[in-house]
């Protein structure tokens, strides 16, 4: 048993353990709960602004996030067809995700035009990758030649 400074008595070291585990649980909760806090003000915040869109641009605004939301279906699309293999289809997939801008697809699109023995293309594609701050390491299961 070690002393206690503040008690005078003498502390059982699992009753310390257990309260700094204890304390450290409240601390995380209490940071969690600040955290969500944050995230429902901000979102509370932009539901504000989207309400004062007109109805013109609330339209423009969903559209786009229909675009969006293609885009990034069609790069999960290309990322599983390039894991199996299927690198046509994973071709198809993330030319559909670059045209919208998703800069994963490019490094993707290296990676294929490489499989496929277009050194060209996969170089042309491998820059734009590299201007975009990816390698063509960045990609997870590559298919086996």
């Amino acid at each position: 048993m070690t002393h206690d400074e503040n008690s005078g008595q003498d502390a059982d070291p699992v009753e310390n353990a257990f309260a700094r585990w204890a304390a450290k649980e409240q601390e995380e909760i209490a940071h969690e709960q600040a955290d969500e806090l944050a995230h429902r003000r901000a979102f509370n915040a932009l539901m504000a602004r989207y309400q004062q869109l007109t109805p013109e641009k609330r339209a423009r605004m969903e559209t786009e996030i229909t675009v969006f939301d293609d885009a990034e279906a069609s790069l999960k699309e290309g990322r599983a067809a390039y894991t199996r293999g299927d690198l046509a289809l994973a071709e198809a997939r993330m030319r559909v995700a670059a045209g919208h801008g998703l800069a994963d697809s490019t490094v993707y699109l290296a990676a294929i035009y490489h499989h496929q023995g277009k050194p060209e293309l996969a170089e042309a594609w491998r820059v734009i990758a590299e201007a975009d701050g990816l390698h063509i390491d960045d990609i997870a299961n590559p298919p086996t030649d």
